[in-house]
């Protein structure tokens, strides 16, 4: 994982903010997470589940810092340029930042990786701990916003 002093963070949800991401997901289709210790058979039905979200359909989430990004490429094509706020993790980094900065369950989360492959497998990474909101937006190859370097 990159140092501190060059992580670009996202301002996350609180609890009681929740409420007002509502509004911006009740476009796309939500699945419900078992709430309390899923059973092996629960977790690999929701981890077959991957939410997909265009960048497009994300723009408003990213634009208005209603979701955490995570950018699951490398770290040298993070710094060539990455959507503006977003935190470059690597996968082996996903859980451990998840459970120590990303308390809340219900937090909208979008992952993008160069082509969606990564992305996907980290999202099933979040689901498969706990967390709730979580949209693979494929490959950054598709944000036709500016990036950041």
């Amino acid at each position: 994982m990159a140092n501190d002093d060059r992580l670009h963070i996202a301002p996350r949800a609180k609890e009681e903010d929740t409420a007002s991401m509502g509004s911006f997901l009740d476009g796309f289709q939500r699945k419900e997470m078992p709430k309390e210790n899923p059973t092996r058979q629960e977790r690999l039905r929701i981890s077959a589940e991957v939410k997909n979200l265009t960048m497009d359909e994300a723009e408003e989430g990213i634009v208005n810092n209603m979701a955490v990004v995570l950018d699951v490429r490398k770290q040298e094509d993070y710094f060539n340029g990455h959507i503006p706020g977003a935190i470059n993790l690597q996968e082996d980094d996903i859980i451990l930042y998840a459970s120590s900065n990303i308390r809340n369950l219900r937090q909208i989360i979008f992952v993008y990786s160069t082509n969606g492959r990564r992305s996907a497998r980290a999202c099933r990474l979040l689901m498969n701990i706990g967390y709730e909101n979580v949209y693979n937006l494929g490959g950054i190859i598709n944000w036709t916003g500016e990036l950041e370097s």
